[in-house]
């Protein structure tokens, strides 16, 4: 079986996104890996502190603890059909977990929304786009306030003439609908209907061999109104993307949004642009 490293951060709520990674990792037949990812050390131990933990057993407990918890779910016992284990805490080290990743097979990772979708290669050193430029899987950001249950409808937002069918065949694993969202990068001409579903109807359904394809044609001029349109009527409850491609994340997921569009409240699942590739 694959595996899924829940990363989780205690400034969140750990409970939810640990409910949400365990559905993800049971839809997809894949095993669950739970670790603490907090820079600072002092909420570890805060954390040991409310929940009565004790300090000797050092930081390893905070990933122990939240799996017991997620064990004594009764949705965790309602079919859960892999294994669920912890590693110890990774503290600001990026390189930890990419070796991780590669030795353990790891799927992909899930972690919490951070507060600022600083995706912008800006110096800042934020870990959201420091973590998915180091790391290569595809890396999945849900929102806290969110408890996702089921993955059944996804929009993959590309430029059909350069779809990554690479990423079409993992999102195959959720078994859901996929509308691939085309988006023309900036500065190409906008593709004519007809010409566009014959893009996702005789190439790429062809060859990923996945039927539940569907065509969403977004035009520039109004690209974010209509975009949001599709989401509210297609009830997508997840949204993929190739991270740098064309730039279509930074345009959509600017750090300071002059307003929260649907999609940007929705579970967000990055894909690696280089050096990638997943096959069933």
């Amino acid at each position: 079986m694959k595996n899924i490293l829940a990363l989780i951060d205690l400034n969140k709520t750990p409970e939810n996104i640990l409910r949400s990674a365990s559905k993800i990792a049971d839809q997809l037949n894949a095993n669950l890996v739970v670790s603490c990812f907090q820079h600072d050390v002092s909420m570890i131990e805060e954390f040991h502190e409310s929940e009565g933990l004790l300090q000797d057993e050092k930081y390893f407990s905070c990933s122990e603890h939240l799996a017991d918890f997620l064990r004594g779910e009764p949705s965790f016992h309602g079919g859960f059909g892999g294994q669920i284990t912890c590693i110890d805490p990774v503290e600001d080290d990026l390189q930890t977990i990419k070796k991780f990743v590669v030795k353990n097979n790891i799927l992909m990772t899930i972690q919490s929304m951070p507060d600022s979708l600083e995706f912008t290669d800006d110096g800042a050193g934020s870990s959201m786009p420091d973590m998915v430029k180091a790391i290569n899987c595809p890396h999945l950001f849900i929102p806290d306030h969110l408890d996702v249950t089921l993955i059944d409808k996804i929009a993959y937002f590309t430029d059909l003439r350069y779809c990554d069918t690479g990423v079409v065949k993992f999102l195959k694993l959720f078994n859901a609908f996929i509308f691939i969202t085309h988006l023309s990068a900036s500065g190409i001409p906008d593709l004519e209907e007809n010409y566009a579903q014959s893009i996702v109807s005789e190439d790429i359904a062809v060859r990923t061999g996945y039927k539940k394809l569907f065509l969403r044609n977004i035009k520039r001029a109004d690209m974010i109104n209509d975009l949001a349109k599709v989401i509210e009527s297609t009830h997508v409850n997840l949204c993929a993307i190739v991270n740098k491609k064309h730039r279509l994340l930074d345009e959509l997921f600017p750090p300071k949004p002059a307003a929260i569009r649907n999609f940007r409240r929705l579970p967000l699942l990055i894909f690696p642009y280089f050096d990638w590739f997943f096959s069933t």
